[in-house]
């Protein structure tokens, strides 16, 4: 092969790594996936009588459309993902009367 063969052949521009991209549009809080078991152990961690049970936070779950919890939660057939981050959130709304 000539050496002007390879000197005129076009570069192509790499883009970075899909991993790459995707961290740039992460939020500043990404989401925490647990489940309801898993969260309400995180809720509760070190507390003397636990706040959360997993059958309350089902509760929650089971009635999410109706009480706005339901952008924080996703459903993978049987299992029950919840966002921590949004869960918490979700709480601290709770009981806050708009102005």
């Amino acid at each position: 092969m000539s050496a002007e063969k390879t000197a005129t052949k076009p570069s192509r521009a790499v883009s970075p790594p899909v991993a790459a991209r995707a961290s740039e549009a992460r939020p500043s809080n990404p989401p925490i996936w647990r489940s309801v078991a898993a969260l309400a152990d995180s809720l509760n961690a070190g507390a003397a009588r636990p706040t959360f049970t997993s059958h309350s936070i089902r509760h929650y779950v089971r009635f999410a459309a109706a009480n706005g919890l339901a952008p924080h939660i996703r459903r993978l057939g049987s299992k029950i993902l919840i966002d921590e981050v949004g869960f918490r959130a979700w709480i601290d709304r709770q009981g806050q009367v708009d102005a």
